[in-house]
């Protein structure tokens, strides 16, 4: 369910553009802080573009 959070949504290189670094940092740390895998997610996002 994690993947649907805003945090998540927030890492998504579609949007990520949108945010400042440290915003980003503060997304992926919370999810890291609950176990969920940050690089998995960003691994199975289809490319960008598509």
């Amino acid at each position: 369910m994690l993947q649907h959070s805003i945090e998540a949504l927030v890492l998504n290189p579609r949007y990520a553009e949108l945010f400042a670094e440290y915003e980003l940092e503060i997304a992926r740390r919370r999810l890291e802080a609950v176990g969920f895998d940050v690089e998995e997610y960003l691994r199975k996002l289809p490319p960008r573009g598509s």
